[in-house]
């Protein structure tokens, strides 16, 4: 069972790297080509984080899916809702791709989830700005909804009165 497993997580680091370096390389060619037809690149740029969020929800990293997620999300309103590919936009996803990178070696490394806290603020951006491009209130997150977007097998405490 061990070969096995030593096999799955190099194949996990092996794609997951692939699918980083292929987003960073879009994201590189739609900062250099801001003003032509995008419409394959943001193509191409989901694939990659959907790779990649896949590959994270196999292996339980619940943490490291849920940023792919989100920039999945934020991916998919320019590719699907004709939100335009902004500054704001390119910026945030390199630093998710930063961020992604982070959470590849660390998990391959350690087999392990790795800890939210860090990611914490990214993912609040990344919810924020979906929010703004999609016109949706912000939520004010409590303590208990982000123990629950960290880990999904968490059931929010409703207090009753």
């Amino acid at each position: 069972m061990t070969d096995e497993m030593d096999e799955i997580w190099a194949l996990y680091a092996d794609d997951g790297a692939q699918a980083l370096d292929a987003m960073e390389t879009t994201l590189a060619e739609l900062e250099e080509n801001a003003s032509e037809d995008t419409k394959g690149q943001i193509g191409a740029l989901f694939r990659a984080v959907h790779t990649f969020k896949g590959n994270s929800r196999v292996l339980g990293l619940a943490n490291v899916e849920r940023v792919a997620h989100l920039a999945e999300d934020l991916i998919g309103l320019v590719r699907d809702e004709g939100v335009p590919f902004s500054e704001e936009i390119l910026d945030l996803l390199i630093r998710t791709g930063d961020t992604l990178r982070g959470m590849l070696e660390e998990t391959a490394d350690t087999r392990a989830d790795v800890d939210p806290s860090p990611s914490e603020g990214l993912k609040a951006d990344l919810q924020t700005l979906i929010d703004q491009l999609t016109g949706k209130e912000p939520e004010v997150a409590t303590p208990e909804m982000v123990a629950t977007q960290d880990d999904p097998s968490q059931e929010p405490i409703v207090e009753q009165s």
